[in-house]
């Protein structure tokens, strides 16, 4: 019995078609030219580095890219020009530009950018906006 196969087509870094098939034969073809058919176990598709965020205009501080830097990723002339120094400190490691607003994951500058990061910093971000609520009423 052969194992299972995904066999991959790209052209330069672009994969233009894949599809399963039971493996026949052991020998990996050679990559040569700009169009090659590679056989492989898996395969790890990242969509999403597009962050989407041009709906939040100037709300938050973004980068040229569209990211959201947070915590101490935000200059320290944009953390004057939003009065944060009425509240006693710096943004925690997930906050935005504009205190008690998080950024998790795929949006958020500088982030890994994989699902299991995401989960991670969403469970983080609702402990510091429950920190930062905490603030409020004291």
């Amino acid at each position: 019995m052969t194992p299972s196969e995904l066999s991959c087509r790209f052209h330069r870094s672009e994969v233009r078609s894949a599809r399963s098939r039971q493996r026949s034969d052991a020998n990996r073809p050679r990559v040569s030219g700009e169009d090659a058919e590679v056989p492989t176990r898996s395969l790890f598709v990242m969509v999403g580095a597009e962050p989407h965020t041009a709906w939040l205009e100037d709300t938050v501080v973004r980068d040229r890219r569209g990211f959201i830097p947070t915590g101490d990723e935000i200059s320290a002339a944009v953390l004057s020009d939003n009065d944060w120094a009425t509240q006693g400190r710096g943004p925690y490691l997930l906050e935005t530009s504009l205190p008690g607003v998080f950024a998790v994951g795929d949006v958020r500058a500088n982030s890994v950018k994989r699902v299991a990061t995401a989960v991670g910093e969403g469970s983080m971000a609702v402990r510091f906006a429950q920190q930062y609520l905490g603030q409020l009423g004291s």
